[in-house]
């Protein structure tokens, strides 16, 4: 395509490059109103605009995938594609008086007549030619650009493979320029044209008369111009599309463009649109009309209005699906390959970027939504009510929702299948299942949440673990472990991202790009989200953290990278939700035996055109989520309220995560605000009180008794037996309740015990039991087996496990846990006397590595059994 563009004075005030819009997360107060507040950034390689931003222009110009518009006011805006920074306006954006948009890079002229050039650079095309300060106009095409001199000569610069610079002389002088795909125009003073560059297939074959032209505009390998009569000629290679015919009726046209398809603005405002239509690019909007000025891009077109609005049509993955709605109430956003969804605090969704397949319409009634999921080219919406809409391309039956459809609290999209959660725990899935995307395996049920890309699914139950079905590659499908304590996830290409409830993020899957390469501190972060090869975490200060390497992305973050609420990630874009955040703060309730959490929150400043929230409601996810408290809006900024739970951390087990979240309830029934949703566990704070223990000497044997301590989560007693020479070995016993705890070495020593709880908690040392005589011994004495210490320990991940057997025979090593589980089997043989040493590496016979804890070694020979503690830290 190409574009001229003449001058015109204006007043100028600086003005600064919009990069995207719309808005989320209200946070709430009392007797203020509670609402959105903040913006949505779009960044990367795709850049989006509201509507409001696109008033008061004066030019447009679409260039292949992306556009420039001049305000009245000098300064440019820019949105599309910015996979070389062509929607990047250098600084100072002020003072311009006309726009042209190539294929990578963007020009602009200035009112002092210097011309600049930003963006992709592979052919010099943003190389404009110094010291010249007389141009009154520019174009361009893909990789090369015309400028008009104020003398009537031209400059090119850039790409010359067709030869589009070899610019001809004129006596006359020329007053406008135009280039196309592979050749160029020029109209002279006279009304005369002159083509060159490439034009084998017709488009330099002007009619007759040359004479009389006023404005001229080069295609892909066609031409139009239009003359004085008002009249459009064209002429070239049509393609099939006929491009190369002039419309019908011909006249009354004032201004005309041309790149695959053709545009030309008439008289009275009307726009004619021939040629290449695949993407809906010649299908005028009445809205479009009437316009002042028009411009072809590569699958769509732009129309100014005269009230100095623009509207866009055609393909929306081109320039034209980045002109969104109004900037204002968004909850969260969803985020596909190519296309984005919105969901707003008043429960509708909009759409934006490709729409070919009407993924961006959704459907009516456009209320009540509470989530949102985009796929390929289709949408999912969840509705407060349970229900699923489904919108966009169906030819695989990704929008045909099972029967009945209710009782939905999660969904998903895949590329062409469709996944959603019911109250039960089970997950629907419907739509295309080549790979078994769509076959949950059994046992279908205790899901809460659900995760989607390509032909992968992913499931996540109540207790914190994944579950994966479909096809992907191999290291994806091979679950991080331990597989448990995750709270939510993204699916890349190759990669996942699982997200714990202690902040932390586990990576897995193919790492070519260091995708999987969770930069330090790996802690903090509250959301995640990925697309091919690069990952991004939310941290819970509201920074974004990227990493990968895809190109145009990487080391590209949000400006300023503070008050990010959500995140999502396409192809070659992120979506950051920037507001303030409402999320509570989940803790334990210090002090107590377990089974207490606080959440905390704090209102915010909101939007005065939001309902006042009147309440908030505490609540858990189950199987779906569940009201526990519900707390009265006051004039406080800062909230707080225990809550009662089952999750209680048990030593040696993955933490018991429940995730939290508040809702505000406004004075309008319809409209609510969900904050983001918190991990939390109880934990036990209180030890076991000291026993109260006694010892007792008998013929052959001492004898340890204790009391029960009258605790729920007694889990073991241990005994101390310190020897004269020091040496203290500990020895933890199967009956913890009452003992007794019988030594049959009945040499001098001193005992201690103490108790141990389920949940890790060791208690203190009782008083000392002494006994400085031996005890008599009834029969023959005959030297005992010994076991231990284990060194090291604590330890991580191995520790040595020494003992003596007094004479030849079958032994019996083995590992258990606080519970009383046989974990591992270390030895199980006819053993000759001496001395022996085994080795635990953590694991079980199964291969599972154990969790932090205390665990027991035990040692079985000749009807005796002896037992040491040991501390393992992972």
């Amino acid at each position: 395509m190409a574009t001229t563009m003449a001058p015109r004075a204006l007043d100028r005030r600086s003005a600064r490059l919009l990069l995207a819009v719309i808005a989320i997360l209200p946070v709430i107060g009392s007797a203020r109103p509670a609402a959105a507040q903040g913006e949505v950034l779009s960044w990367g390689q795709l850049v989006t605009v509201a509507p409001a931003d696109l008033r008061g222009l004066q030019a447009v110009s679409a260039g292949y995938s992306h556009c420039l518009a001049l305000r009245d006011d000098g300064s440019i805006v820019a949105w599309g594609s910015n996979a070389s920074g062509q929607c990047e306006v250098p600084e100072p954006n002020a003072g311009f008086v006309a726009v042209a948009a190539g294929g990578n890079h963007s020009v602009a002229l200035r009112a002092d007549g210097t011309a600049i050039a930003w963006g992709g650079n592979v052919h010099r095309e943003c190389n404009v030619p110094p010291g010249i300060t007389d141009f009154v106009a520019i174009a361009t095409n893909n990789s090369a650009n015309l400028g008009l001199r104020a003398n009537g000569s031209i400059v090119g610069w850039g790409s010359s493979d067709w030869k589009q610079l070899d610019v001809p002389t004129s006596p006359e002088g020329f007053a406008a320029v135009s280039i196309g795909t592979r050749h160029c125009l020029a109209l002279t003073k006279t009304g005369r044209i002159v083509a060159w560059g490439y034009t084998a297939t017709g488009q330099a074959a002007v009619p007759v008369p040359n004479v009389g032209f006023v404005a001229v505009a080069a295609g892909r390998n066609h031409s139009l111009a239009l003359r004085s009569n008002g009249m459009v000629e064209a002429w070239g290679d049509g393609s099939g599309f006929g491009e190369n015919l002039a419309p019908s009726p011909n006249g009354d046209f004032v201004a005309i463009d041309a790149r695959r398809h053709n545009l030309a603005l008439k008289a009275d405002g009307s726009i004619v649109a021939w040629g290449w239509d695949e993407y809906g690019q010649c299908q005028v909007p009445t809205e479009a009309t009437p316009a002042t000025a028009v411009s072809a891009g590569g699958r769509f077109s732009v129309g100014l209005t005269r009230t100095g609005e623009l509207v866009t049509w055609g393909d929306g993955y081109d320039a034209t699906g980045y002109v969104r709605p109004a900037n204002e109430g968004f909850r969260s956003v969803a985020t596909s390959a190519i296309f984005s969804l919105g969901l707003r605090f008043d429960g509708s969704i909009v759409g934006w970027g490709d729409n070919v397949q009407g993924q961006c319409n959704v459907p009516s009634p456009n209320t009540g939504f509470t989530a949102v999921a985009a796929g390929w080219r289709h949408g999912l919406g969840l509705r407060a009510d349970g229900t699923v809409a489904a919108w966009g391309q169906n030819d695989l039956g990704q929008c045909n929702v099972p029967s009945p459809n209710a009782g939905f609290i999660a969904v998903a999209a895949g590329d062409n299948h469709s996944l959603a959660v019911r109250e039960d725990g089970s997950i629907a899935a419907w739509g295309h299942n080549n790979v078994g995307q769509c076959t949950v395996p059994a046992p279908n049920s205790g899901f809460v949440s659900v995760f989607a890309n390509d032909s992968f699914s992913l499931g996540l139950r109540r207790d914190g673990s994944f579950v994966c079905w479909g096809d992907a590659w191999p290291s994806m499908r091979a679950l991080p472990q331990p597989n448990a304590g995750f709270t939510s996830a993204a699916i890349g290409n190759r990669h996942c991202l699982g997200l714990r409830a202690d902040g932390s993020i586990v990576a897995w899957g193919e790492n070519p790009h260091g995708q999987c390469d969770v930069p330090s501190p790996n802690a903090g972060f509250q959301a995640v989200a990925t697309h091919l090869y690069f990952s991004l975490g939310l941290k819970g200060d509201g920074s974004v953290v990227v990493w990968g390497d895809e190109p145009g992305l990487r080391g590209m973050l949000p400006v300023p990278n503070t008050g990010i609420t959500a995140i999502g990630a396409g192809w070659y874009h992120y979506e950051t939700v920037r507001g303030t955040q409402f999320r509570p703060v989940v803790t334990d309730v210090p002090g107590d035996q377990g089974g207490r959490l606080r959440l905390a929150w704090t209102a915010a400043e909101t939007h005065a055109n939001f309902p006042t929230v009147i309440a908030y409601d505490v609540q858990r996810r189950d199987t779906t989520w569940r009201t526990l408290a519900n707390v009265p809006s006051t004039i406080t900024d800062t909230f707080r309220v225990e809550i009662a739970t089952d999750d209680v951390l048990t030593a040696g087990l993955p933490a018991p995560v429940s995730m939290y979240r508040v809702v505000a309830r406004t004075a309008d029934p319809a409209v609510s605000v969900e904050s983001l949703a918190t991990g939390g566990y109880s934990l036990d704070n209180l030890a076991p009180p000291a026993p109260q223990a006694t010892l007792q000497d008998a013929p052959g044997q001492r004898i340890i008794t204790w009391a029960a301590p009258g605790i729920p989560d007694l889990a073991s007693a241990h005994v101390l037996r310190g020897q004269i020479d020091g040496e203290a070995v500990g020895h933890p016993v199967d009956r913890p309740d009452s003992g007794p705890f019988v030594d049959a070495d009945t040499a001098p020593c001193t005992y201690f015990v103490r108790f141990t709880d389920t949940h890790g908690n060791v208690g203190p040392w009782s008083d000392e039991l002494r006994s400085l005589s031996a005890v008599p011994v009834v029969g023959n004495a005959r030297s005992l087996p010994a076991l231990g210490p284990n060194t090291p320990n604590p330890f991580n991940p191995l520790t040595l496990i020494p003992f003596e057997l007094p004479r030849p025979g079958p032994a019996r090593v083995t590992v258990y846990d606080i519970r009383g589980r046989c974990l591992a089997t270390l030895a199980d043989a006819y053993l000759e006397a001496g001395h022996h040493v085994r080795s635990w590496d953590g694991r079980d016979d199964a291969g599972r590595a154990m969790g932090s804890g205390v665990y027991y070694a035990r040692l079985e020979f000749d009807e005796r059994i002896e037992t040491i503690g040991m501390l393992l830290v992972r």
